[in-house]
């Protein structure tokens, strides 16, 4: 293929990545985009850059520990947000952009497996449009997921680039790509296992000192990186998740089932399933999940022998790049599965596929490859086009998440505040409370419903689920405020005030707390105190970034 064809048909690629997402320029932020980005005031300014590479992913909140260390994505944000400020559509912009630019190195990395002009070319057009990828790339938080991802493959290009032409400036290149990529998320640091299996597929034995020795710069740069983040993270995962080895190793079958499940018919798509991590051994699931690895072993051997080296290599890049998403201890949030880890794990997928369908023609059927191709095109790009509009906003998201996943107590939680913003105080009542229904010990429940049940003027009601949630969780500020909200707008001031004054006890630095408590002196009858509180609350507006 010449060099005018190759820039077409990325030029296709490209254009068929930023045409299937122009449609979540108009969606507005949701979900972690309110914390990560909106509330995030690193990414307000240029000074923050320190704090952004010796702090974890989310130590712009006060007291808030975390297992992530990814300060190129807090960076990322910040030039984002000096070019287009809080404007949610240069967000989305810039993930369609991530989004195409992974697509391209798609293909040419491709080109460097296959020697064959039609594989790429279907495998970038193919992992540009599939459905499962809606998730990373029309949800800004997830950006994380597209700049490992690109960092990823262009580190990966480079190792491919060096071995086949041998200059240093290549080897140099990985090598720094491989450090961004690890500055984006921890699975990265699969990288060198996947240049492992590269050479072990295409260039014989990776064990022979020359190849050892091409693997050491990726180690040394490895371990820079884990000097910085064990400045800033003490241990890999903090915290513990209860879980032990063989609970992750039994997780792992019913886990790959689903992430296979998935890649294969990216139906019904879920911004939250919330998968239950399995405890035992006797589920006919897990059984099935067994056989499902297990004919992925042998399609493994098949290949190898029968199929070529880019088809065996295929399958190496589908599992290594999974490989961390089977980590539960090390997953925060509950998203146990999550459609977003099957973004870079989908071009080992894709690329199986198109030398399926270029093997299908090479049979002299190439009207039925053509078939073959057109109509998983035609289906991919209108079910993630489709999907697009399902992440308009907070109202669209959620709603389509509970209807998929009903018995899952957080979608209802925040669907009730997506009407909360429409004003529908009844509906979100009515989730918050089976939002209770299916965690009765959730103090956010309790908090949320309590808020709720305040704007309908029910008092005593909202009071008693305060004090639940207060039972449940004693330091959570936001509920002694609105307990104190709710004590005040009944009337008993003494309750209030003394609700007030406990909120500020946790958490000082609010200058709404101050403002509260201020207000609720005003009404005692007590201005000294009042005007004491509201010079607080300006004293901390005044150090808040513009």
């Amino acid at each position: 293929m010449n060099t005018g064809d190759t820039r077409i048909q990325a030029v296709f690629i490209v254009l068929l990545s930023l045409l299937l997402y122009v449609n979540t320029l108009p969606n507005g932020f949701v979900y972690d985009d309110w914390g990560l980005i909106a509330g995030n005031a690193w990414i307000t300014s240029f000074k923050s850059i320190p704090e952004i590479f010796f702090s974890h992913h989310g130590g712009f909140i006060p007291g808030q520990e975390g297992n992530y260390y990814r300060p190129l994505i807090n960076l990322i944000y910040l030039l984002t947000f000096k070019a287009f400020g809080l404007e949610p559509w240069g967000f989305h912009l810039v993930n369609i952009i991530f989004h195409a630019a992974a697509a391209l190195f798609v293909f040419l990395i491709a080109r460097g497996l296959v020697n064959n002009s039609n594989v790429p070319f279907m495998a970038g057009l193919l992992f540009a449009a599939h459905p499962v990828h809606t998730e990373a790339v029309a949800w800004p938080s997830a950006l994380s997921e597209l700049s490992f991802s690109l960092f990823f493959l262009l580190s990966f290009y480079f190792y491919i680039k060096g071995r086949e032409k041998g200059p240093v400036k290549y080897c140099a290149a990985s090598l720094a790509a491989f450090f961004l990529s690890m500055l984006s998320k921890e699975s990265a640091l699969s990288i060198p296992l996947l240049l492992f299996a590269y050479d072990f597929s295409f260039n014989g034995s990776p064990f022979k000192r020359k190849n050892i020795f091409r693997y050491l710069p990726y180690l040394v740069v490895m371990g820079v990186y884990f000097l910085l983040r064990l400045n800033v993270i003490p241990s890999f995962i903090a915290g513990d998740s209860g879980f032990g080895p063989g609970d992750l190793l039994i997780n792992f079958f019913p886990l790959f089932k689903s992430y296979c499940a998935k890649l294969v018919f990216p139906l019904d798509l879920n911004l939250f399933y919330g998968a239950k991590p399995i405890e035992g051994l006797s589920s006919p699931a897990w059984t099935v999940s067994v056989f499902v690895f297990l004919a992925f072993i042998l399609a493994g051997f098949f290949l190898f022998k029968r199929a070529g080296r880019a088809a065996f290599f295929s399958l190496f890049l589908f599992l290594i790049p999974l490989l961390p998403a089977f980590y539960i201890k090390g997953i925060s949030g509950g998203a146990v599965f999550a459609e977003r880890y099957l973004y870079l794990p989908s071009f080992g997928f894709v690329l199986l596929v198109s030398i399926g369908i270029d093997r299908l023609k090479a049979m002299k059927n190439a009207t039925a490859a053509g078939a073959v191709f057109l109509t998983l095109l035609c289906a991919y790009s209108a079910l993630a086009f489709d999907r697009n509009r399902t992440w308009k906003d907070e109202f669209t998201i959620w709603a389509d998440t509970v209807e998929k996943s009903p018995d899952i107590a957080i979608p209802h939680m925040f669907l009730g505040d997506a009407l909360l913003e429409r004003g529908e105080t009844g509906d979100a009542i009515r989730h918050y409370a089976r939002a209770l229904e299916l965690e009765p010990d959730s103090a956010t429940a309790h908090n949320n419903l309590g808020y709720a049940l305040t704007l309908k003027n029910f008092y005593d009601e909202a009071i008693a689920h305060f004090e639940a949630a207060l039972r449940i969780d004693p330091r959570s500020a936001e509920a002694l405020n609105n307990l104190g909200l709710a004590y005040k707008n009944k009337g008993d001031l003494d309750k209030a005030i003394e609700s007030f004054r406990a909120a500020l006890a946790l958490r000082p630095d609010v200058a709404g707390l101050h403002e509260n408590l201020a207000n609720t002196y005003l009404l005692k009858g007590l201005p000294d105190l009042a005007q004491e509180e509201f010079r607080k609350a300006e004293s901390l507006k005044s150090t808040l970034p513009d």
